[in-house]
């Protein structure tokens, strides 16, 4: 669970928490956080080993989103961490 220490891939579950109803694009997610595309492809596999995150393919785009049970088990962590007031 160290993974989600690292600044980038905060970021990168901040905005998946934010848009939880939404599948984003790899490209979405780097302009979202202000991020590289190769770095946000490292995190992205991180995140996936970890079992944190899901993908689905949308023709030949794979789109991320948190798995449910991980938006339930942390949203409050999230909320802690992200949204202190």
């Amino acid at each position: 669970m160290k993974t989600i220490f690292r600044s980038g891939i905060k970021d990168i579950l901040k905005t998946l928490y934010t848009n939880k109803n939404k599948k984003i694009h790899l490209r979405e997610l780097a302009r979202l956080t202000n991020q590289h595309g190769p770095n946000i492809s490292r995190h992205l596999a991180d995140l996936k080993e970890e079992n944190i995150i899901k993908f689905e393919k949308d023709g030949n785009l794979k789109k991320f989103y948190l798995r449910n049970n991980t938006a339930r088990t942390t949203s409050h962590d999230l909320n802690r961490i992200w949204m202190p007031y």
